[in-house]
């Protein structure tokens, strides 16, 4: 078995076809800010907003331009709203309107949703892909030690870390999938304790594990394993309660096991859909010398005390000052970890350099940012704290305890409600809120369970689009057939996606996403409900490429969040 160091590339392809430059936002605020340079220029730097209106009936935006330029120019906001909308022409916009105090509401163009419509069928579950820009971002997630199984928590980062991903490579950003492997501090010694003894138990020694070892199945699977490979050779080694005292045998059985159970949480996130770039070891910060020269960049911020090295961290933000090298000549856990982002944060020039870790872990963000600030890499790091996951079943929780072997893991909750569903509720959530997964919930087929309301509602016009037996590539496209109240909403809410994606990628609240699939496919069911969509007729026809291209947003939303869609349910 050999040392994991760095995995084959395995990048996302992108179907390079028609890509985004500007959301209708943007667009839309293109053709003002046109306006107020030519006719307003004391407006061109004004901030203001373009927002989707409140009711189809007001339009598909509206914007408060004229409020806030009321201010600078002092002038009634009606009667600067009346002279903005004059000046406005486009062949997106097929009118504008002035309501109550002076906003204005903006009608899109039948041609603006013409080209939508082509653009989201052409594309399918591409469509949303921005073009691309000159950033690279560095996504580290789960990162968690080879000592065992994932447990839900890990599951969350995990699902959390590779839709972010995602997200930011469908907005244009070349992105590397990082996973820092934690094998250089003493949990190591204490798995090859755990698994040699569990490794002598096979050979009838009655030995017991320390009470800090590692108690789960794991060390049992790697001991039967390592008892495979390597026969009886290490039966006489020596050990105490806290290592194994032979050198030579500790460093096979901890490599081995570290290795062996790293090849576990591999196997167990490609399972779960998540890639990764690189696997990085902390080992390497040791093999490579890379502690010293670490120490030598942040000479400047260092000093004694008490026979100890300290970082002057607080003239950065952090509350106390951190020891690197300690009394007793021991490092610290936070210095081989500034070393390793010497080695991450100097492999390329990333734009930045994302971390995934617990609420645990959330006081750790403000010295490690002041430590690379020190080395040079200034507003780099940015961490994004999750919050716990809770697992309930006939009202009670799933307790986690790693070493107890009470852990409920990843693989456990794959087999107790499935992948795409684990992914869905992980992600319901903002980061910094708990997540709460009901078993009983989530695994009924109703519309209380919204990933299966939103699983449906793609499975519900697959087969309306198999059962019309219409090529719809060869339909001419006519949206302005599409009159009703709930057609327009569904034609706007369509308008909202790549606007979405661009708020993610520079806000990382992924859990929008899933309220967003969950909208339009709420909107769907209730159109569905009232509406004849079948049949030859024009109207049928446009009411087809409508909901096709509702089908092909939910399926990038669900390429993005690595969630299989189904055609039939």
């Amino acid at each position: 078995m050999r040392e994991i160091k760095q995995s084959k590339r395995n990048k996302r392809i992108i179907k390079v076809g028609i890509m985004i430059n500007l959301t209708i936002n943007d667009e839309l605020k293109k053709i003002i800010d046109n306006v107020l340079s030519k006719n307003f220029t004391k407006l061109k730097d004004v901030n203001y907003l373009i927002e989707k209106t409140k009711s189809i009936k007001l339009g598909d935006y509206s914007t408060n331009i004229a409020f806030v330029g009321s201010k600078v120019l002092k002038q009634n906001p009606i009667e600067l709203a009346n002279k903005i909308v004059d000046k406005i022409k486009s062949p997106l916009i097929s009118k504008v309107e002035i309501a109550g105090p002076g906003f204005i509401n903006i009608f899109l163009s039948t041609k603006y949703y013409d080209n939508l419509l082509k653009n989201i069928n052409s594309e399918k579950s591409n469509y949303g892909q921005f073009s691309k820009k000159n950033k690279i971002y560095n996504v580290e997630y789960v990162s968690a030690n080879p000592t065992g199984s994932l447990h839900i928590g890990h599951a969350r980062n995990a699902a959390l870390g590779s839709s972010l991903a995602n997200i930011f490579e469908k907005y244009g950003i070349q992105v590397d999938r990082e996973y820092y492997i934690n094998d250089g501090g003493n949990q190591i010694n204490k798995l090859g304790l755990s698994v040699l003894i569990r490794y002598l138990n096979l050979f009838n020694k009655n030995i017991e594990l320390p009470e800090d070892a590692y108690h789960g199945e794991e060390p049992i699977w790697v001991a039967n394993y390592l008892k495979k490979e390597y026969k009886d050779k290490f039966v006489n080694t020596k050990y105490d309660d806290t290592k194994i005292l032979d050198d030579k045998h500790r460093a096979i059985i901890n490599n081995f096991s570290k290795i062996f159970l790293m090849d576990l949480i591999k196997k167990t996130l490609s399972k779960f859909n998540c890639k990764f770039d690189i696997f990085s070891p902390e080992s390497d910060v040791y093999k490579n010398n890379i502690v010293v020269p670490t120490l030598n960049k942040l000479k400047k911020y260092l000093y004694v005390k008490d026979d100890a090295l300290w970082l002057k961290t607080t003239l950065l933000n952090d509350d106390k000052d951190r020891v690197l090298i300690k009394s007793d000549n021991m490092l610290t856990y936070f210095t081989p970890d500034i070393a390793y982002h010497t080695i991450k944060l100097g492999r390329k020039k990333y734009d930045k350099a994302f971390v995934l870790v617990g609420a645990d872990h959330a006081s750790y963000q403000t010295r490690m940012k002041a430590a690379v600030t020190m080395l040079g890499y200034k507003d780099t790091l940015e961490y994004i704290i999750m919050q716990m996951v809770k697992l309930l079943k006939d009202g009670k929780e799933f307790k986690m305890s790693k070493r107890s072997g009470q852990s409920l893991t990843l693989n456990d909750l794959i087999e107790t409600i499935g992948i795409d569903c684990s992914r869905w509720f992980l992600l319901s959530q903002s980061s910094n809120n708990h997540v709460e997964i009901d078993v009983d919930l989530v695994t009924k087929k109703d519309n209380n369970n919204s990933f299966y309301y939103v699983q449906y509602a793609h499975a519900r016009i697959c087969q309306i689009l198999l059962q019309s037996k219409i090529n719809l590539e060869n339909q001419a496209i006519n949206t302005s057939l599409l009159t009703s109240e709930k057609e327009r909403e569904l034609l706007t809410q369509l308008t909202l996606y790549p606007k979405l994606i661009e708020n993610i990628a520079q806000n990382y609240e992924i859990h929008k996403l899933i309220n967003y699939l969950y909208n339009l496919a709420s909107l769907f069911h209730s159109y569905y409900s009232e509406t004849k969509i079948l049949g030859k007729d024009d109207i049928s026809i446009q009411r087809l490429i409508l909901v096709s291209s509702i089908k092909n947003i939910i399926s990038s939303g669900f390429s993005i969040l690595e969630i299989k869609p189904l055609e039939r349910i």
